[in-house]
């Protein structure tokens, strides 16, 4: 579950209509549905929650990552233990827990990565071009 704080959206906003101008939108919704379902088999719930805000390299995101409860029973089909869920059937998250912090970070194809191009992050395998990346 990708999870926006509220003072974000406006800059959410931004770097949609950001991607939409170089012709990105499919690669950095892309990212951002990578991060909703991080850690969760496909057509499951969602074993994780991404909350999502504002960092300070242009048109980039800072997330933590909160795993679901489990319940001490496991699944009989599956042998894993069952998600921990509310009334309305939906995971709940452990925010106790130390989350697992990361970055959304947009790297413009410009200069040299993590020096002069602004994005302030260093790619193992850089890319040519301006895209998102997922960094933790």
């Amino acid at each position: 579950m990708l999870e926006v704080q509220f003072e974000c959206h406006e800059y959410l906003i931004a770097a949609l209509l950001h991607a939409l101008t170089l012709g990105m939108e499919e690669q950095f919704v892309g990212q951002l549905k990578y991060l909703d379902g991080y850690g969760s088999p496909e057509g499951q719930n969602r074993h994780s929650l991404c909350l999502l805000y504002k960092d300070f390299a242009p048109h980039s995101f800072g997330f933590a990552l909160y795993w679901a409860k489990l319940m001490e029973e496991t699944d009989e089909e599956t042998g894993y233990r069952r998600l921990q869920l509310d009334a309305e059937g939906k995971p709940q998250y452990d925010r106790d827990c130390q989350p697992v912090l990361g970055g959304l970070i947009f790297h413009p194809g410009v200069g040299t990565p993590g020096i002069d191009d602004g994005s302030l992050s260093v790619e193992l395998n850089p890319q040519k071009g301006p895209h998102w990346s997922v960094h933790t």
